[in-house]
């Protein structure tokens, strides 16, 4: 849990992340030449939850660098 909570939430990261429709998917795909990776979805639940492997869900607490404090 803690490896989990770790990489979640520390460091710095520059990935460029965005969303499109699931309708979409396959355009976006076919015009960056596949270097877009699908990462999740947007649902109406609020939080942020992870997938792992075995189909459990690990939920992230709220932590993480807090810009202007």
């Amino acid at each position: 849990e803690e490896a989990w909570e770790l990489a979640l939430s520390c460091g710095d990261d520059y990935e460029l992340c965005f969303t499109v429709s699931p309708q979409q998917e396959a355009k976006l795909k076919s015009l960056l030449c596949d270097s877009v990776t699908c990462i999740g979805e947007i649902v109406s639940k609020p939080g942020c939850e992870f997938l792992k492997g075995d189909g459990s869900v690990y939920s992230c607490p709220s932590r993480g660098y807090l810009h202007f404090s």
